[in-house]
């Protein structure tokens, strides 16, 4: 276990035994990733940093369930995942969502209209920034999911196969099939 997952258990573990306020090193720590990978998932920073706030809480609440041999980020994580799903399900952008349809922990979901969700302006200026973000959004929420882990959160083969609770091969097959699919969509509009 490396150092920095070490330092979270020692909180999750100091939080467990009723020292409440110490979560919030881990807030301070998660917030800017957290909205970041929510971003991925709503295109809005606004409502991105409500569900992270959202899942934060939700974390807190079932801290005392979590298993201290594993890792935090990747439990967290799935709790966020889950908070950005529900959010999109109820607010109609998302056809189906189910943790176990798809079966080995993959989870089975489709938006409904792919334009409903319209990419985020990450800095201004920059026409090829703007195609990417046009590109990069028609994208099934899946593949923005894999590509942001990857490539965004900077995330490993295994990291992302943890969190997702998929095969590493998995993790491959999907990042090599969303990569090849972005880069048609950016040639197409190129």
């Amino acid at each position: 276990m490396e150092a920095a997952e070490s330092s979270d258990i020692l909180i999750i573990r100091e939080v467990q035994a009723g020292h409440r306020q110490a979560f919030e090193a881990l807030v301070r720590k998660y917030m800017r990733r957290a909205h970041g990978i929510a971003m991925q998932f709503v295109q809005n920073s606004e409502d991105a940093l409500d569900l992270s706030q959202d899942a934060f809480l939700k974390s807190l609440r079932a801290v005392d369930r979590f298993d201290t041999s594993q890792s935090f980020f990747p439990w967290f994580y799935k709790i966020l995942r889950n908070t950005c799903l529900s959010f999109l399900k109820r607010r109609g952008l998302i056809r189906k969502f189910s943790l176990s349809a798809a079966g080995e922990g993959e989870a089975d979901f489709e938006l409904v209209d792919e334009s409903a969700v319209s990419p985020h302006a990450i800095l201004a200026g920059g026409e090829l920034r703007e195609e990417f973000w046009k590109a990069f959004a028609k994208l099934s929420l899946r593949e923005r999911e894999i590509l942001s882990l990857r490539h965004f959160q900077e995330m490993s083969y295994q990291e992302i196969a943890e969190t997702l609770e998929i095969p590493i091969g998995t993790v491959m097959s999907r990042l090599y099939h969303a990569r090849r699919k972005l880069r048609e969509r950016l040639e197409a509009r190129l």
